[in-house]
């Protein structure tokens, strides 16, 4: 399988205009592992840059300015922990404010009248249920008392957005395996 990638395959495997990548990187919102040296050489990204990339987009889709999406990239990035979740939570209050938190817990609780949200101490925690067509689904019960705040209360909490990146990454793995 491929280990490097140029800005033509990302913009062929994402079907991202090729201006609007190099806009990005260009502006340093996405930075390819290996740099380009002066004219004629090219970046190099890695697999997680790909994924990064694709992250990135799909910030940017769900109305998150560059800048924010782009601390959030860079974030991850230098947290393998952090790229390897299959979950944001990207929670908004009344001025503007924004609480981003990574998490790989398959159950999530949400008290709306606060905007906490809580998953179970433990990863292994997460009850499962089965919906109407017999599916298990997993949850988690508010009356749990073993559960830890994702991100707290705030009683001047707006909208909340979750962004499954699980889904994105597995969507960029089947395009480089398509490359």
């Amino acid at each position: 399988m491929k280990e490097s990638f140029s800005t033509l395959d990302i913009t062929r495997l994402l079907k991202i205009p090729r201006e609007r990548l190099r806009g990005w990187m260009k502006e340093d919102y996405i930075k390819p592992s290996v740099q380009a040296n002066g004219r004629g050489s090219r970046a190099g990204f890695t697999k997680r840059d790909v994924f990064a990339v694709a992250i990135f987009e799909s910030l940017l889709n769900r109305g998150l300015k560059r800048v924010v999406a782009s601390m959030l990239i860079n974030r991850l990035l230098r947290e393998d922990k952090q790229l390897a979740q299959n979950f944001f939570v990207i929670r908004y209050d009344e001025k503007g404010n924004i609480q981003i938190n990574t998490f790989s817990s398959k159950a999530l609780g949400v008290d709306l009248l606060t905007g906490a949200f809580y998953r179970p101490v433990h990863q292994h925690d997460n009850y499962i249920q089965q919906d109407k067509t017999g599916r298990d689904i997993a949850f988690m019960p508010f009356s749990q008392r073993a559960q830890t705040a994702v991100i707290g209360s705030s009683s001047n909490w707006e909208s909340a957005t979750i962004i499954n990146t699980g889904i994105i990454k597995d969507r960029v793995e089947a395009a480089i395996k398509r490359l």
